[in-house]
């Protein structure tokens, strides 16, 4: 019979090295989705956090208004 156990670490250690090529070239293929979720992230706080202070500021506004009157 054959023994097949002094193929186990050669097809590992190929198993390993192909695992971490794939990795590396999708890691690379993943950044522009990570750039997409920060701007689409961005664009949805900045906004919002703009439109809460104008508005705050404007109720300010109107209510200093209406004390001096």
């Amino acid at each position: 019979m054959i023994e097949y156990s002094w193929l186990h670490q050669p097809l590992k250690q190929a198993l390993k090295s192909l695992f971490i090529l794939s990795s590396k070239k999708k890691a690379v293929q993943r950044i522009p989705i990570v750039g997409v979720a920060v701007a689409a992230s961005a664009n949805y706080q900045i906004p919002k956090k703009v439109g809460e202070f104008a508005l705050r500021f404007y109720q300010k506004r109107g209510m200093a208004e209406s004390q001096e009157q």
